[in-house]
């Protein structure tokens, strides 16, 4: 039970380090899909709308505001950690609206719970931090002023860290569904892979007696027309643990939808906000 109530305790640093996960080419920040072999993204890049995305071609998309939900779950094949790896949950919603971008995560285990809300809003970021387990429950509240700091940036320093996207994989394989294409990425490139890895091994420093190796990388993305609809990355680790192996799977869900209107605005109290540096408040 020791054993796997510390293999518990990795998982959820894993969250932590991934729980936002999101790259730029993912949620289409700044930018369309890539252009299909036979030019059906529309001409010139410009987007051509989809009657069964609850548009027409005369529809414009701002690729700069949108809601991502974001969803993660484990499995394994070991009898032993199934239920508990089953009762894992964690979920973010990631919106943004030019600039201004909030990113409200939830993961919970048995009555155990983490909520992060970070906003960013005119030039400030925000965090809001509130844990429970039990009867404790501790809150805290940074900011930062931040005048520079873009939205993309934002999503990489939340431990979304390695950029993961169509690029970085050597194999594509294409094929056409209802509206739009799947792709069906695997083979990650080294660099990928390594940054990944990076993400990984600096949350499972402390862990002395623990070893995390990423055996292989796979994402599907889900378009129609030039809009990102789902896609799903798919992490395959092995884990060594007081010389018993563990095979973990990690699924990062995402669906994406440029229909919505966010609202992003400032907490309510963001006077009694205490004012850091920005590392205090991604740390």
């Amino acid at each position: 039970m020791k054993s796997i109530n510390k293999l518990l305790a990795l998982l959820l640093a894993l969250i932590f380090s991934l729980g936002s996960f999101a790259s730029c080419e993912q949620l289409g920040i700044g930018g369309q899909l890539p252009v299909n072999p036979d030019g059906e993204n529309g001409e010139n890049g410009e987007n051509t709308g989809n009657e069964e995305n609850g548009g027409n071609s005369d529809v414009q998309i701002d690729f700069d505001r949108y809601v991502a939900n974001v969803s993660i779950r484990f499995a394994t094949n070991d009898d032993k950690m199934k239920a508990a790896v089953d009762a894992m949950a964690s979920s973010a919603v990631i919106n943004v609206d030019k600039e201004n971008i909030s990113v409200n995560t939830v993961s919970a285990l048995n009555d155990t719970s983490i909520v992060n809300n970070y906003s960013l809003v005119g030039g400030v970021l925000y965090r809001g931090l509130f844990v429970s387990s039990g009867e404790y429950a501790a809150s805290s509240y940074k900011k930062a002023d931040v005048s520079d700091l873009s939205a993309n940036k934002l999503l990489s320093d939340l431990g979304t860290g390695a950029n993961i996207g169509l690029s970085d994989f050597d194999t594509h394989d294409m094929s056409k569904s209802s509206g739009g294409y799947t792709y069906t990425c695997s083979d990650i490139t080294d660099d990928a892979r390594e940054s990944l890895c990076g993400i990984v091994s600096s949350r499972f420093s402390s862990v002395n007696s623990a070893t995390v190796t990423l055996e292989a990388v796979e994402y599907i993305l889900e378009t129609i027309g030039e809009l990102n609809e789902s896609s799903i990355l798919s992490c395959h680790f092995t884990i060594v643990m007081n010389g018993v192996s563990y095979a973990i799977t990690m699924r990062i869900y995402t669906e994406y939808d440029y229909t919505a209107n966010p609202s992003i605005s400032a907490p309510a109290d963001a006077d009694d906000y205490l004012q850091v540096d920005y590392s205090e408040v991604v740390g």
